[in-house]
């Protein structure tokens, strides 16, 4: 809906739609590019990418100084 136009990108963020898709694409990016290459082709997940891009981009605009917390996809140790 949202590549469609039917929705907006600052309607979904608004909307507090902007967190799970962004962990999600995050978080599993490498294993998807991989499941693409080998078994779904390139249009798997294409619009996890998408609407996980858009959700950056609204971030981004309202919080240029916004950065995703390298501790929220993976084990960091405390050091």
């Amino acid at each position: 809906m949202l590549r469609d136009g039917v929705l907006e990108a600052d309607d979904c963020y608004d909307a507090g739609m902007y967190n799970f898709p962004v962990y999600i694409w995050t978080k599993y990016r490498p294993i998807i590019e991989e499941n693409r290459k080998r078994y779904n082709g390139k249009d798997y997940l294409k619009n996890l990418e998408f609407f996980s891009d858009e959700m950056m981009r609204v971030m981004k605009e309202r919080d240029p100084s916004y950065v995703f917390p390298e501790t929220l996809d993976k084990y960091v140790p405390n050091e």
